[in-house]
């Protein structure tokens, strides 16, 4: 299966049009309170605009679950590369317990080396807002306990 099949059947092709825009609109897209495919920024987080696991988990399987699984354990082959587990202690401590790092990798595909993350990753900035992200990371790290 392509990278463009699994986009088309999990309906991400309109999700990762953002990616494509100008760096003006893209950077015009960051610090707004939408985040995928224009939802409110209360998707994701509690009304109290903090970041919950439970909302995480929405997000999760809506934005991630495609590539890395509906529990995080990867191994889905993408245009020859193989998606990884996000539960294996080894990536934990290769972001070195760093929210920050995790939000990097996240936004701009860039892991805790520094290193540029595979393209099939796709990069979340102008999708995803600050909340969002903060949510995914906490459920990532539910899937520990």
């Amino acid at each position: 299966m392509t990278l463009k099949t699994i986009l088309n059947c999990a309906g991400l092709v309109c999700a990762l049009a953002p990616l494509a825009l100008s760096p003006a609109i893209a950077e015009s897209m960051m610090g707004t309170n939408q985040g995928m495919m224009g939802a409110s920024s209360m998707i994701g987080g509690a009304r109290d605009g903090t970041a919950t696991a439970s909302g995480g988990k929405g997000l999760y399987q809506q934005d991630c679950a495609t590539c890395h699984g509906q529990t995080g354990s990867g191994g889905v082959k993408i245009d020859g590369v193989v998606s990884s587990d996000l539960r294996s202690p080894a990536l934990e401590k290769m972001y070195h317990d760093s929210d920050n790092l995790l939000a990097r990798a996240i936004l701009t595909g860039v892991d805790a080396k520094g290193q540029t993350l595979d393209p099939a990753m796709p990069r979340w900035r102008g999708s995803l807002n600050s909340q969002q992200v903060s949510s995914i990371i906490k459920y990532l790290k539910s899937l520990h306990s």
